[in-house]
Order: structure tokens, then C-alpha cells, then sequence
């Protein structure tokens, strides 16, 4: 005979039935304990005051984070207290209902934008140092400049890479200096700085209570939407080979640099003149003129070079070689015309010179940017468009790759080593040039400058001691 089943116990046969549910009712006598319900799980009872407390079986995400397909990222929202997303992928929100698309290259100009200015805020106000107006001076001659090209040249005033740094972001503060944007670049791309308008103005003002004459004209401030890497690259080395004809100079007694010209885009100071009815112009990189000798012996080591103007081309393999040959073609029309003898005769009657008989040089630094080692194979290039020029024009042309530069900038001084060919060199091997076929002349052309190239002298651009 069967025991009766107690305390509202059911049949272990009634139980497997399908679809029958038995409810466990909660005794309410002293010292009872109400049981948890054998379909949900419990294993044991709960004590009396924790059944609100009681865990659910079904697991639910937090409040304010949702599964996404999408690709959110959950931020956390300290006004509420809850998770927003922020969407990090490259699709295109749609209405609800309608599925998620990929953008396409029509709307990817959208997603360019400059990277935003980093601001540094000092604990307290900065105040301007006496030997600050040089450094504004500095950066706006060189219209770019980096903290390291900026502590080189003053290495007296900013002794480590942290006190220019903290000099620099000061001016910044000020607002004397300001940094450019610069657009698809890699986190270690350093600051590029340029004077800003008040900057110009601290400089005037500084030469104005020194009593003397010196103003630079203002107007040149940063573009909104940033400045293109490839510009901003081309700038940087010229300020860099400006900055080791500076260090060079200052390492020799002999030598004494007497001006410099970064803005010959400006409209004053183009080098124009008139050809065949028309008004044409030469724009250099930049510009610069050295004298040789010693001022106190008023004696030079060399009669031809004793004071040189020189301009800067520097190639970034942009342009063809063909077009690389028009405007060396310019330069030697400009250097044949009225105007340019009128230009080169002020120059240098300017600094007390008369102008020598090749009237200047002409510096091109060979780079091609879009191969790492093509530097050398991008010089045969524009060596073999000189051999074209008259030998008036030919005979100022100096060449240097970036890579040689580069491989001499630990050196002192910089420029002191022997990395320059000069076009006049090609002079014992012209007449073979000119004898090769014309057919395919570019490949047959080209490869027989570059062997040559191999046996070419290396000059300095500075005569030896």
C-alpha cells in the first residue's frame, strides 16, 4: 500500500505527463522555508528576507548595450549614467528597416578631413623671452620649420629636445607661431610651424625698437582645410638644405652667408622678362648667396667665387623630364635677357660685388618620392635634359640626390663633404652622346648617362680651405 504523499506533493507519474504544470506553494508555517519550484531549476531553498534577491536563469545584457551588426563600440555617458555607440566602420546609416550599405567613392571625400590641432595648455600664462623674436624670424624665413630644425639652428638658446619643445608650444600659446595641418600623415609626423600675422608683427616691432629699417610684409596665414603632405614635404627640405648651408657657413671663418630667399612666388620677386612679345617668369625654390674670403685680409681663395648667387630647384619627380627641361630652358633665356642682367647687376652691386662671369649656379636636388631608391635613376634623368642646354646654361647646373644629403646631414659640417656633380664635367663625352641614334634615344640615352655618372668627379659647393 502506497504511503500518501505529504506537503503538497505531486505524483512523480503526474509530473512526466506533457503540459502539466504544478505549482510549489509556499508554506507559511513557523520555520518554513518556501521551496523554489522543481521545473525552474532551484536546488535548494531560500531563506526568509532574500527572496527578492533571488538570481533569474534567464541572462539579460545591462541596460543602454545592444548586440549591434554594425560594429559599435559602447561609450560610457557620465550625464546619465549610460552606454551610448559610436559607429567605427565605413558604412552609411540608413533609415530603419532598410539594411546598412558600404559608401561609395563619390562620398569618400566626406571622410578626409585635416587632423585636429592638438592644443597644449600651460599652467600658467607663458610671457615672451628676449631671444624668442629670432626663433618667429627663423620660421617665417623658412615659411616651415620642425622643433628639430628649429633647435639646430639655435642650439645655445634650446639646449634639449624638451626645452623646444616647450618654447615652441609658448609662441604657439601666444599665438606668434601656429601649427599647419597636416593630412595623411603617421602619428610620429612631427609639428610643422609657421609665423602667424601677430608674429610678423612681434618681428617688426622688435627691429623697429632697435632703431633700424627691417619689415617683412604680412598677409601669409595657414589654409582651413590643411595643407597637402606633399607640399609640406617639399618645403621641410628646403628649409633643411637652407639650414646646413647655414651650419657649413658657420663652421668656416672664410665663408660668410649674405642673404637668403624663400618667397620668390611672390610677385615681386619673380625673375620675369620678355620673350616673343609675351612676359614670361622663372620662380626658384629658393635662393641664396655666399661670399668667400676673409673680410679682414679683403682676399678671396677664389677670384671666380668670391661672391656666387645660387638658386634651388629641388625635384620631387613630379614632373616630366621634358618639363624639367622648359624651365631650365627659362632660366637660361631669363639669364640672356635685359632684365635678367639688370637683376643680377642689382643683386649684387646690393651686397658690393660685381657680378661674376657665369652671373649664378643653380642647385638642383634630385628625390623621386614615389620610389625609395630611384634617386640615382631619376639624375640620369635630368642629367641627360642639361646635356640639351647651351653650354652657358650647362655649366651652371650643380646636382645632388636627397639620399646623398641625407647620408651627410650627421656630418660637420654638413656640406662639407663631396656629393655635387656639375654638368661642365660632361664636356669629354658630349660628342658620343650626340652620336648615339635617335631611335629610342630616351633608354639608349638615359642608360649611357648613367653609366657615366659612375665615373663622374664629386665637387663641394663650397671651395676647400
Amino acid at each position: 500500500m502506497t504511503e500518501p504523499l505529504k506537503n503538497g506533493q505531486v505524483d512523480p507519474q503526474l509530473r512526466r505527463r506533457p503540459g502539466f504544470a504544478v505549482a510549489s506553494p509556499r508554506s507559511t508555517a513557523a520555520g518554513a522555508f518556501p521551496r523554489g519550484s522543481e521545473d525552474s531549476g532551484s536546488a535548494g531553498a531560500v531563506p526568509p528576507g532574500f527572496a527578492g534577491l533571488t538570481q533569474s536563469t534567464h541572462r539579460s545584457r545591462p541596460t543602454g548595450r545592444r548586440r549591434t551588426a554594425t560594429g559599435e563600440t559602447s561609450t560610457w555617458n557620465s550625464s546619465d549614467g549610460s552606454l551610448s555607440g559610436i559607429r567605427n566602420d565605413s558604412t552609411v546609416p540608413t533609415n530603419r528597416g532598410e539594411k546598412t550599405r558600404l559608401r561609395t567613392g563619390w562620398e569618400l571625400p566626406e571622410l578626409i578631413r585635416p587632423l585636429p590641432v592638438r592644443e597644449r595648455r600651460c599652467a600658467r600664462t607663458p610671457r615672451l623671452q628676449h631671444h624668442q623674436p629670432a626663433i618667429v624670424e627663423y620660421v617665417y624665413l623658412s615659411r616651415f620649420a620642425t622643433a628639430s630644425q628649429v633647435q639646430r639652428r639655435f642650439p645655445n638658446w634650446l639646449r634639449t629636445a624638451r626645452t623646444t619643445q616647450w618654447q615652441l608650444a609658448n609662441l604657439v600659446q601666444l599665438g606668434y607661431l601656429a601649427i599647419t595641418p597636416v593630412r595623411s600623415t603617421s602619428p610620429n609626423f612631427p609639428f610643422v610651424y609657421f609665423a602667424t600675422i601677430r608674429g610678423v608683427r612681434l618681428i617688426n616691432d622688435t627691429y623697429a625698437a632697435h632703431n633700424l629699417d627691417t619689415t617683412y610684409p604680412v598677409g601669409e596665414g595657414r589654409k582651413a582645410s590643411g595643407v597637402a603632405v606633399d607640399s609640406i614635404l617639399h618645403e621641410l627640405l628646403l628649409t633643411e638644405l637652407e639650414l646646413a648651408v647655414r651650419l657649413t657657413v658657420e663652421s668656416r671663418d672664410d665663408l660668410k652667408l649674405l642673404t637668403t630667399e624663400r618667397r620668390y612666388y611672390r610677385r615681386e620677386r619673380q625673375l620675369r622678362f620678355y620673350q616673343a612679345g609675351r612676359t614670361r617668369r622663372v620662380i626658384p625654390d629658393a635662393g641664396f648667396m655666399i661670399r668667400v674670403g676673409k673680410a679682414d685680409l679683403a682676399t678671396s681663395q677664389n677670384n671666380s667665387f668670391a661672391t656666387m648667387l645660387n638658386f634651388v630647384e629641388l625635384d620631387n619627380g613630379t614632373m616630366s623630364p621634358s618639363r624639367v627641361l622648359e624651365k631650365l630652358q627659362q632660366y637660361a633665356a631669363w639669364a640672356e635677357s635685359e632684365s635678367g642682367q639688370k637683376h643680377l647687376q642689382q643683386t649684387y652691386s646690393r651686397h658690393r660685388s660685381s657680378v661674376p662671369q657665369s652671373g649664378f649656379r643653380l642647385l638642383i636636388v634630385v628625390h623621386d618620392k614615389q620610389r625609395p631608391d630611384g634617386d640615382q635613376s631619376r639624375l640620369a634623368a635630368l642629367f641627360q635634359q642639361a646635356l640639351e642646354l647651351p653650354a652657358s646654361m650647362r655649366d651652371r647646373l650643380w646636382f645632388a640626390t636627397a639620399a646623398d644629403l641625407k647620408a651627410q646631414q650627421d656630418h660637420s659640417p654638413p656640406l662639407g663633404g663631396e656629393i655635387w656633380y656639375r654638368a661642365r664635367d660632361a664636356r669629354t663625352w658630349l660628342r658620343e652622346f650626340r652620336r648615339l641614334p635617335e631611335q629610342k634615344a630616351n633608354g639608349i640615352r638615359r642608360q649611357f648617362v648613367a653609366g657615366q655618372l659612375l665615373a663622374l668627379p664629386h665637387h663641394s659647393i663650397f671651395p676647400h680651405t
